[in-house]
């Protein structure tokens, strides 16, 4: 079974013109990219960084300024 993550609708992905060019915390570098799916990375291994928008949405306002920390 080959285990893989989709960054698509993932905050820490970074978007231009709906088409996924990186990640605020690098994952593709470190995980590798597998392919291209709908304009979002598709990563070789599982992402435990991935977080959904409603991730966001349960966080105190001063940690939603920066996602990253």
């Amino acid at each position: 079974m080959k285990i893989t993550t989709s960054c698509k609708n993932c905050v820490f992905a970074k978007l231009n013109n709906d088409i996924q060019k990186s990640c605020s915390l690098n994952r593709p570098e470190k995980l590798g990219i597998e392919k291209i799916v709908d304009g979002s990375f598709e990563l070789k291994r599982y992402c435990n960084t991935f977080r959904p928008i409603e991730w966001v949405h349960r966080l105190p306002f001063e940690k939603s300024l920066n996602l990253e920390n």
